[in-house]
């Protein structure tokens, strides 16, 4: 199937990422999104589950290297699925709960492996090993999920609650993540272009114009001019990746 794509596969390996960190990133931060609500029911200061927001950060960051480890032995394809899923299970579980130290234990334990197995250091090997003359472009289309995450589902679970209660919004973020995005990373990822007998790029090494190649060096190694970097493609992925970062 990949061979009778009209594109190359790597990026359906991209768009399937992207997919995979908005609704992860969603997960995230929707966290933000029902503190005041969650703060009433529990009876609590804000300050106190803000405790949980740090705890996550410090176990998500200090299980990078152990993400990396992992992602070497196991494969990325691997650990980003069960990332996805860990996340929807921790999403379920933070919508039963019914104290403070239940958030520690779910959002800032549970949370932060989840997050840490779809972070950058999973995501970024992954698309490294589909691509290297378009990897700029590839890198911020596949991260871009992350600002949507916040553009999209952030917005969008306000809304919502304005109609129901913080716990369902998380059961159906939940049924998003277990019910579309790990499917869709089962199905679609694989670890590397080699497993479909494709090449990194889509083509055969030594086979893409040099001139291409000096190009896209130029570009990636800071050598190039504004003006010329105006005119590619992987500018304004970029351009736009940080304006919805911005406006989030």
């Amino acid at each position: 199937m990949a061979r009778r794509l009209p594109f190359f596969y790597g990026w359906v390996i991209v768009a399937t990422v992207a997919a995979i960190l908005m609704a992860t990133s969603g997960a995230r931060f929707l966290f933000g999104v029902v503190l005041k609500r969650v703060s009433e029911d529990f009876d609590v200061s804000r300050g106190s589950l803000t405790a949980a927001v740090l705890l996550n950060m410090v176990i998500l960051s200090a299980l990078q290297p152990v993400v990396g480890l992992l992602t070497d032995r196991l494969g990325a394809r691997r650990i980003l699925v069960t990332g996805a899923a860990l996340c929807a299970v921790m999403l379920v579980a933070l919508s039963q709960a019914r104290s403070l130290w239940h958030v520690y234990i779910i959002y800032g334990l549970f949370g932060g492996i989840a997050f840490a197995a779809t972070s950058p250091v999973n995501t970024t090997t992954l698309i490294n090993r589909w691509f290297h003359t378009r990897r700029g472009t590839a890198l911020a289309l596949a991260t871009s999920g992350t600002a949507l995450g916040q553009l999209i589902i952030v917005p969008a679970a306000a809304w919502y609650l304005t109609l129901f209660d913080w716990a369902s919004s998380m059961r159906v973020l939940a049924i998003l993540l277990i019910a579309v995005m790990v499917p869709l990373g089962l199905l679609l990822l694989r670890n590397d272009p080699e497993t479909l007998g494709l090449e990194r790029d889509g083509v055969k090494p030594g086979a893409a114009d040099c001139a291409c190649v000096a190009d896209q060096y130029e570009l990636e190694n800071g050598a190039a001019t504004l003006r010329q970097a105006l005119h590619t493609g992987a500018f304004w992925l970029l351009a736009w990746g940080f304006f919805v970062c911005g406006f989030t």
